[in-house]
């Protein structure tokens, strides 16, 4: 029996409850697949602005406005170049910050392949 609201009842108790979850997940990866279908058409500033917009609903809105951000992290960049130009900072090549991620990558994989 189908309940009008998106769940499908047949037979009792844990079988239900999988039913249930299984017609719903089909109507939402069909839903899914429509909305991405929809947001590809987009041209790529729609699609950032919907973008933004998603986010947005998980973080909220930022408490700050787009000017303030900018100016905070242009204050950031520059203590940065400061920072770097007074010696201050280490420098570390990049291919050697690649080496170093990529074993690390390499040790957490082997781990969990291990029994």
């Amino acid at each position: 029996m189908h309940d009008g609201i998106g769940s499908f009842v047949h037979g009792s108790g844990a079988t239900t409850l999988f039913v249930a979850f299984e017609f719903k997940w089909d109507i939402m990866a069909a839903i899914l697949k429509e909305i991405a279908d929809q947001a590809l058409s987009l041209t790529p500033k729609e699609r950032g602005e919907l973008i933004h917009r998603l986010i947005v609903s998980l973080e909220g809105e930022a408490e700050d406005s787009p000017e303030a951000i900018a100016k905070v992290w242009d204050e950031e960049i520059a203590r940065r170049v400061a920072d770097m130009e007074a010696g201050r900072t280490k420098w570390i090549p990049a291919d050697e910050v690649m080496a170093h991620l990529h074993a690390k990558i390499h040790a957490a994989k082997t781990s969990l392949s291990q029994p």
